[in-house]
């Protein structure tokens, strides 16, 4: 959280959760919504190679061999 000014990233959270508000879904679903969008947030800004298998099809992810000149 070091470049964000912290009323930026309060008015993201806010936003992220109020779909979740609105439709009455449970803290506990808000809050292992976060932690999946953490973890995800980590593994994309990471400088490691992760294999999906089938997911890289379906999910439209390009191998990293089709990007590396």
């Amino acid at each position: 959280m070091g470049r964000f000014h912290p009323l930026e990233k309060a008015f993201q959270f806010v936003l992220d959760a109020l779909p979740f508000m609105l439709r009455g879904v449970g803290e506990q679903v808000i809050s292992l919504y976060f932690v999946f969008y953490s973890i995800n947030g980590f593994f994309r800004h990471s400088n490691i190679r992760l294999r999906y298998g089938a997911l890289n099809c379906t999910a439209g992810i390009i191998p990293a061999s089709a990007t590396s000149a």
